[in-house]
């Protein structure tokens, strides 16, 4: 329920600094207003476009401009330069830039300053990995038969033999998998 309240950006809820940026944000319930700063120099794409790993800026923004200038340049190719007591809307797929010596400084809200902070707050290291799933035949009867306290002994015993079969049933000379039978179905009789 909406209610009587105001916070100021001296105290924010969230402070995202890097070369020639300051964000900070407040909340207010459900709404985040955010209060940017871009120095002369700053460009999304070379600035902020790395540290998302993205080309082009993924993020609605909907704002007020303080002072400064910007110039904003679409994936389309449309361009706008935004200045001082705009109110604007870039939409997602855009790089922009600060236009000469001022410094660029916004009121930004709505959806687009959560956006900027869950952004912000994905970046660093990134990782990726690759999980193969595979399907050890009747995997499901065979636990059971196995029981609960020998369990997990011997249901490691069952998937490393699986795995094990799995790599070693590759023929060696077109490197392309044998399909003559499931690598795991003896698995399932009971043998290792």
């Amino acid at each position: 329920m909406p209610r009587l309240q105001a916070k100021t950006f001296a105290t924010p809820v969230s402070l995202r600094e890097m070369p020639r940026a300051r964000i900070a944000s407040v909340t207010l319930d459900d709404a985040t207003i955010g209060y940017c700063s871009f120095g002369p120099g700053w460009r999304w794409s070379s600035d902020v476009g790395p540290l998302m790993g993205a080309s082009s800026c993924p993020i609605r923004h909907i704002g007020y401009v303080i002072s400064g200038t910007i110039h904003a340049v679409m994936d389309d190719g449309q361009t706008l330069d935004i200045g001082r007591d705009s109110v604007f809307e870039i939409p997602p797929g855009h790089d922009k830039w600060v236009v000469g010596d001022e410094p660029w400084v916004t009121l930004d809200w709505g959806a687009s300053g959560r956006a900027i902070i869950a952004a912000m707050d994905q970046t660093g290291t990134r990782t990726l990995a690759t999980v193969m799933f595979t399907d050890i035949v009747d995997s499901t009867a065979r636990a059971q038969e196995i029981g609960m306290r020998r369990g997990a002994i011997s249901w490691r015993v069952t998937t490393r033999t699986c795995a094990w079969r799995s790599a070693s049933t590759v023929d060696a000379r077109s490197r392309r998998p044998v399909t003559a039978s499931s690598p795991c179905s003896t698995a399932r009789r009971g043998r290792p």
